[in-house]
């Protein structure tokens, strides 16, 4: 039997792909779906060994794309906050003057602010990397989430027939979209034609973990990751995917997906201990 795990997210949604069979499991599949299709940029510096660096850059310039430690070694300087070209025109204009005098940028005599900003630019430009643009899932349209979603399910789960798909419930009036892409996603797999869908309430993957205690989002994605890091090292069988863990980007999405999955075994008594 096929158990599929999905911890929604409008950017990164988690999944864990549960095979079980005689009261015990393994994980067939487990990893993130980007649902913006972001492009990933990875470092061209080289490590000490000669190796490609292959960590996701986070800074560009003329089509060259580095991490934040080969980028250090690079002829051209990393941006700082106060920098950021979306803020710059907020700033006041004494602020303005303090960042020119503080980065050495050649202001030509010039009185008025929006020429000191031409100024900014102008340095920005030719001496400053740019920064990787991240998607902003808020301007994504829900259209082109449904057909994200369904073309990377149909990949990635090819000719595996998946008798329950345990989702994550969203609940709370902020969560709207959240809850719009719940019910695609399960629509999806309705149309897929799996009769046992079952939504669980985000607290339950964590319930046994913390009981009554009050705690806030960050504690929670901080406990999600050392029991799954701890379940999976205890679990002979599941130790091969550790180093998928650890090297992994989003070990909170992979942590939530996962203690839901084993949440959902647990609770239903389909594994027997």
């Amino acid at each position: 039997m096929n158990i599929l795990s999905i911890d929604v997210g409008m950017k990164y949604l988690g999944f864990c792909l549960f095979h079980v069979s005689n009261g015990d499991f393994s994980i067939t599949k487990w990893d993130t779906i980007n649902l913006c299709n972001e492009e990933k940029h990875i470092c061209q510096g080289m490590t000490k060994k000669k190796g490609k660096c292959n960590k996701l850059a986070k800074y560009c310039k003329n089509g060259n794309y580095y991490c934040k430690t080969h980028a250090k070694n690079q002829e051209f300087k990393i941006p700082t906050a106060e920098l950021n070209r979306k803020k710059l025109s907020k700033k006041k204009f004494a602020v303005i003057k303090i960042l020119c005098e503080k980065y050495n940028i050649d202001t030509k005599n010039y009185k008025y602010k929006k020429d000191y900003l031409k100024c900014i630019e102008e340095e920005l430009d030719n001496s400053f990397f740019d920064l990787v643009q991240k998607t902003d899932a808020r301007q994504i349209k829900l259209i082109e989430y449904g057909n994200n979603l369904r073309d990377k399910f149909n990949v990635l789960l090819k000719d595996i027939n998946i008798n329950i798909l345990a989702i994550e419930n969203q609940i709370g009036p902020l969560a709207l979209r959240m809850k719009t892409l719940q019910g695609m996603i399960m629509q999806h797999f309705i149309e897929k034609k799996i009769k046992d869908i079952i939504e669980i309430s985000p607290y339950n993957k964590l319930k046994k973990y913390i009981s009554n205690k009050k705690t806030t989002y960050a504690e929670r994605k901080k406990l999600s990751i050392i029991e799954t890091r701890k379940y999976i090292s205890e679990k002979n069988s599941l130790n091969k995917w550790i180093e998928l863990f650890e090297k992994h980007s989003k070990k909170d999405d992979l942590a939530d997906a996962f203690l839901q999955g084993i949440y959902y075994l647990e609770s239903t008594k389909i594994i027997n201990y």
